[in-house]
């Protein structure tokens, strides 16, 4: 039902930009283990260039490392770069973090070089030393840490007065060696939290439902399947990304027998989770769902997800609904990955001459706007705050210039609707909801630039 994966390697040396970014998107929303899918990443950066191989250059830290991928990201961060200062900054902060996130046994042996490394990104460095640190922890003493940080904060409301870089990598430390928390994790996991206000578990639990998704505790996959759409998005979001990281047919058919009639949060969270777990089972399973499904938002992310796992079952579900909608940003989106995946399939249909001639137009236009975006991200340099405000006076000089725009205004349409009195970020820019955010904060899409 689905092209082979061979295929789809194949495509991230492929000449059109887009097809890069869906053979690579392939890959790293999902937890394939292929080693050789950074040595075909780097490929394509030398052929292509160093910010014109992919969109976004930090997921490449969510592909799997190797010693050798690990010398040439090194050898990367003491090279020079022609280029824009934005560009510049946000290629070497992904590469600086691919590092931090990599296999810290593929690390170690050159932290010392890594550290030297002109362009490490300073706050990587930090990073990296606590993680080296970290290496020394034994099973207990890294429980017993994640329970301390959980305690000490709370009473912090706000996932950015949490330090959460720092019990990650708690976490990962944990999940690295043999221990007998097994049944603890699972415990905690079905305890339920009714203070968000004063109790810790606000904090342990999302952290342990990703200790489970790293372990793939298939004790665990019920209650994380229960999680999804939980009010507190912390602990949905991580219960997303640990069955994701199980990523076995007992998760997808526990959330497909209850997608049907659980509430429409759920089926958010569900159709984004069907979209990262690559297995025939998968397409069929969607492609049952879909006929019963009314909600636009969660119709085109099963659309998505069929057309993400390049089985052409997804081809006329998709075809059908982009004719049969408005062309708002997000069915523009669908279109391009539409006609992106049909190019890597090579198969077509019966409008895709004239489809692939507008989605072509149209990343053309998103480019610039890409860059301005990136411009504007790097002059913040992390601030969230300023960004909004660099975007509203973008907006505000983009409403001086025309007074009468109409509702289809590219810049200022809100997305989905016909409203305006929001700067529209460019599709290629409206990444999964769950992903990370292109800017470069290090967040989720939907926690940051989506805002």
């Amino acid at each position: 039902m689905r092209l082979s994966e061979d295929r789809i390697k194949e495509a991230i040396l492929h000449p059109d930009l887009d097809v890069r970014d869906a053979a690579i998107r392939y890959f790293y929303s999902s937890t394939n283990p292929d080693q050789s899918l950074m040595p075909r990443a780097i490929q394509a950066i030398e052929k292509y260039g160093r910010t014109r191989a992919f969109s976004f250059s930090h997921y490449l830290k969510l592909l799997p490392q190797t010693e050798q991928t690990i010398g040439w990201v090194i050898a990367e961060l003491q090279r020079g770069f022609q280029g824009p200062p934005e560009e510049q900054y946000f290629y070497f902060l992904n590469l600086s973090r691919l590092l931090c996130q990599a296999d810290i046994r593929l690390v170690v042996q050159r932290a010392a070089e890594i550290h030297q490394a002109p362009h490490f990104d300073a706050k990587e460095r930090v990073a990296l030393g606590e993680r080296l640190e970290m290496i020394g922890w034994n099973a207990e003493k890294c429980w017993q840490a994640l329970h301390q940080n959980c305690e000490a904060n709370k009473d912090k409301n706000d996932i950015e007065e949490f330090d959460l870089g720092h019990a990650l990598r708690i976490v990962e430390a944990l999940a690295r060696q043999p221990h007998e928390y097994r049944g603890q994790i699972v415990a905690v996991l079905a305890q339920k939290v009714h203070d968000f206000r004063h109790d810790a578990r606000k904090w342990l639990q999302p952290l342990l439902a990703k200790l489970a998704g790293e372990m793939e505790l298939q004790a665990a996959i019920p209650l994380l399947v229960g999680n999804l759409g939980h009010p507190y998005s912390f602990l949905s979001d991580q219960s997303l990304f640990a069955l994701a990281e199980i990523g076995t047919e007992v998760v997808v058919t526990l959330v497909c027998d209850q997608f049907p009639r659980a509430s429409r949060d759920f089926r958010l969270y569900a159709s984004d989770l069907l979209c990262k777990i690559h297995l025939d089972v998968t397409v069929q399973r969607v492609l049952d769902l879909l006929p019963g499904e009314t909600e636009l938002a969660i119709r085109m992310t099963l659309c998505e997800a069929l057309i993400d796992h390049f089985g052409t079952a997804g081809i006329e579900p998709a075809r059908q609904l982009i004719k049969q909608h408005e062309l708002t940003p997000d069915v523009r989106r669908l279109r391009s990955g539409l006609i992106a995946y049909c190019k890597i399939m090579r198969t077509r249909f019966p409008e895709y001459d004239t489809w692939e001639a507008e989605a072509t137009r149209d990343a053309q236009d998103e480019k610039g706007k890409l860059k301005e975006i990136e411009k504007m991200a790097y002059e913040a340099r992390g601030d969230l705050g300023l960004l909004v405000e660099k975007m509203k006076a973008k907006l505000a000089q983009v409403q001086r210039a025309s007074p009468g725009a109409t509702r289809h205004s590219r810049l200022a349409q809100r997305p989905g609707t016909g409203q305006q009195g929001r700067f529209r970020l460019p599709e290629k820019m409206r990444v999964g909801r769950n992903d990370p955010c292109p800017c470069g904060s290090g967040k989720k899409f939907k926690t940051c630039c989506m805002r």
